[in-house]
């Protein structure tokens, strides 16, 4: 037996798997043939001894493999959930953004509406004010008016139609009478409405106010 050819063909063969192996591109069978190899029984110890070292060498990369293929899944499948929670966040985000504009919006109505309630209170308060200072006067004034249309009616009464005096008598009557009606019209007062007097000033318009 030609003992160099044998362990010679026997190094090309596993020279051969060890080649298919290293490239990626091996079968079941390959393997299955370099674990073959590795039977001490069958081949020469040292050649079985170096086949077993390529057998485990091969065990471990595939084993280093399948760790790293189960890595890289944990990682997609982390990768996964972190963008799915990212959008979910996302989405979350936006419904809080979207809620709180709507409480801001709400809150600036609210503000703006109590705003107007206070100045209309105010504006009341200055009204009923106002409105109980004008009665007052005008019940200081409507005494003595009456008193001086009073005492002209009896002048007049009094008096001859060619009384020198009876015009201005008269003409004092019709002044009170007109003072009168003015009272009678601030007492009827129920809202300000103003109208120019001055460049500068505004007075109260008592007609348009009743």
């Amino acid at each position: 037996m030609d003992f160099e050819s044998y362990y010679l063909d026997l190094f090309e063969m596993l020279n051969a798997l060890c080649k298919k192996i290293a490239s990626g591109k091996y079968s079941r069978s390959d393997t299955d043939g370099l674990f073959e190899l590795t039977k001490k029984n069958r081949y020469p110890g040292l050649f079985a001894e170096l086949s077993e070292s390529f057998a485990m060498m091969m065990v471990k990369v595939e084993a280093r493999e399948f760790e790293l293929e189960q890595t890289i899944e944990a990682l997609k499948t982390a990768n996964s959930k972190l963008e799915s929670r990212s959008q979910t966040l996302a989405q979350e985000v936006s419904e809080r953004t979207n809620e709180l504009k709507d409480k801001n919006i709400q809150l600036e109505k609210e503000i703006q509406q109590r705003r107007q309630e206070e100045e209309k209170r105010l504006e009341l308060e200055k009204f009923k004010a106002v409105a109980e200072t004008i009665g007052g006067v005008c019940h200081e004034l409507n005494q003595p008016l009456q008193l001086i249309s009073g005492n002209a009616e009896l002048l007049m009464s009094d008096m001859s139609e060619s009384h020198p005096d009876l015009k201005r008598i008269h003409n004092i009557r019709e002044q009170v009478d007109k003072l009168g009606a003015v009272t009678k019209k601030l007492m009827r007062i129920s809202r300000f409405v103003t109208k120019d007097y001055t460049k500068d000033s505004k007075i109260i318009d008592i007609d348009a106010s009743i």
